[in-house]
């Protein structure tokens, strides 16, 4: 999976970058955490429907921004 959002990052690089937006289920979503950011995953236990979590691909580096972000929803 980790070689999936590589392969995304270095294609839209080159144009100068931009937004990926995956909408997928909590599974797959903790799973991403898992591999991004393993030390964070007792930051959450349940991951609300419409939630956001923010993925950042910078200078060759993954990193996640933002956990089951619902601020948006009011």
């Amino acid at each position: 999976m980790k070689s999936i959002f590589k392969t995304m990052a270095d294609t839209i690089s080159p144009g100068g970058g931009g937004d990926i937006l995956i909408v997928t289920h909590a599974f797959t979503i903790k799973t991403l955490i898992f591999i991004f950011a393993k030390h964070r995953l007792n930051e959450v236990t349940n991951i609300e429907n419409a939630s956001i979590t923010k993925i950042v691909y910078e200078n060759g580096n993954f990193y996640i921004s933002d956990i089951n972000n619902t601020q948006y929803i009011g």
